[in-house]
């Protein structure tokens, strides 16, 4: 049986990326919100779960704005 080398290249080496800095204060979300949100607009189909995903952006841009 024949063995591979294998060469690394520096070019090669990833090296690990650093945290990112904390920016944005957290967002919170009040899940009775999303029930909400989830029982007007929500089947389970994909449209409904953006249509969610876009109130809760919607609301956390909101809370931003104010903080």
């Amino acid at each position: 049986m024949k063995k591979n080398k294998v060469e690394i290249d520096e070019a090669m080496i990833v090296e690990e990326t650093p945290e990112p800095e904390e920016t944005d204060p957290i967002v919170k979300v009040p899940l009775k919100d999303i029930e909400a949100l989830y029982a007007e607009f929500g089947n389970g189909n994909r449209v409904a779960v953006r249509a969610i995903i876009d109130q809760i952006w919607a609301m956390a841009e909101e809370q931003r704005h104010n903080a």
